[in-house]
């Protein structure tokens, strides 16, 4: 009976140990995780915590965006963007200012919608000039600070 209470025990043990993730050093000092260590090693478990995302943050960015584009697409032609209308740079220019933007860089001259792809959505859109001379500043709230766009005529022409 003894017996059978302890092999029990064991297995118990065992299984609950199983699945869990092991952290050792070697005989060189190089620290290792994993489920299966070897037979001599001094192993410490490691706690791992399930993260799940934060869904309402990213329903409200997803949001965001869709009504910044919207809102893009709902103005009026005189208020277009040239940049974003008619593009005159030629194939190997525009292909240098989309990879640009899906890298996250700002380039001098992008249209709205490169510097859209590459910051994302401003928090605020402050304008400024007639339909002839318009000017833009697009500001960003960054865990490191405000940020800012500056268009003039459909075009970046700087940031900070």
């Amino acid at each position: 009976m003894r017996m059978i209470a302890i092999l029990g025990l064991v297995l118990v043990t065992g299984a609950a140990d199983a699945g869990s993730i092991k952290r050792w050093l070697d005989s060189d000092g190089n620290l290792h995780f994993g489920d299966a260590p070897p037979a001599h090693a001094v192993t410490e478990r490691v706690e791992i915590k399930e993260t799940l995302p934060d869904r309402k943050n990213s329903m409200r960015l997803q949001s965001k965006s869709a009504q910044w584009i919207k809102a893009r697409n709902a103005s009026s032609s005189e208020d277009h963007h040239e940049g974003d209308a008619k593009d005159d740079r030629g194939w190997s220019e525009r292909l240098r200012f989309r990879n640009a933007a899906v890298n996250g860089t700002l380039l001098v001259g992008m249209t709205p919608n490169e510097a859209h792809r590459a910051w994302g959505v401003p928090v605020r859109i402050n304008s400024s000039g007639g339909k002839q001379k318009k000017r833009e500043q697009w500001v960003y709230e960054t865990p490191t600070g405000i940020k800012h766009i500056y268009l003039r005529d459909g075009r970046v022409t700087s940031w900070n």
